[in-house]
């Protein structure tokens, strides 16, 4: 949502409640002509901004009890009150393991990096990853590996710098 605080005055602010890029049309009338413009504006987001639109805790903290923190519900794009328990999921293709996840370009205060383990105690960066779909605020993100004897565990490992 964009709000104008005063949309009819020579001077005003806009807010915007949500990150993004957003295209503002300005038009104006007066003494028998009309002239008008676009402009665009990207809205870029913080963690400290989304915990504050949806009153989230800490970023280490799980509110909503799902098993993923606060701070991997932010870079997910999740609401942190509302349990998303299927959120992530890795298949198997032909030779190769899949894990794919949407990456928000507008949260710029985080690193994402895919990481696979075959105990869970010793991870390692994934070392192929494809942009599928790249939009203006998204790419979605496909991390394989191939199939090896053993079991694979995959995770999403969030950091901010």
């Amino acid at each position: 949502t964009t709000n104008f605080t005063h949309p009819y005055s020579l001077t005003t602010e806009v807010n915007f409640s949500n990150a993004g890029t957003y295209v503002l049309a300005i038009n104006a009338t007066g003494n028998g002509t009309y002239t008008g413009d676009t402009v665009t504006i990207t809205v870029n987001d913080t963690y400290e901004a989304w915990a504050a639109r949806y009153g989230a805790g800490l970023p280490e903290e799980d509110d909503d009890h799902d098993c993923l923190t606060n701070l991997l519900e932010y870079a997910l794009d999740l609401d942190p009150k509302s349990s998303n328990p299927q959120a992530l999921a890795a298949v198997a293709m032909e030779s190769e393991f899949v894990f794919s996840y949407t990456r928000f370009l507008r949260k710029i205060d985080i690193n994402y990096q895919t990481q696979t383990s075959p105990n869970l105690n010793q991870w390692d960066f994934t070392s192929i990853q494809t942009i599928q779909r790249d939009t203006v605020d998204t790419q979605l993100i496909n991390a394989s590996e191939p199939i090896s004897s053993g079991i694979m565990f995959w995770r999403l490992l969030i950091e901010k710098p």
